[in-house]
């Protein structure tokens, strides 16, 4: 039960980073097209 649990946030964590990747590269994008 105790893995499951850090499974989960593990993953979580990771969709956060991924997240933050895209926003970022995003942002960049608009930068340089403005």
């Amino acid at each position: 039960m105790g893995s499951h649990t850090e499974k989960a946030k593990t993953n979580l964590i990771l969709l956060a980073v991924i997240c933050s990747f895209v926003v970022v590269q995003y942002c960049l994008f608009v930068i340089l097209l403005t």
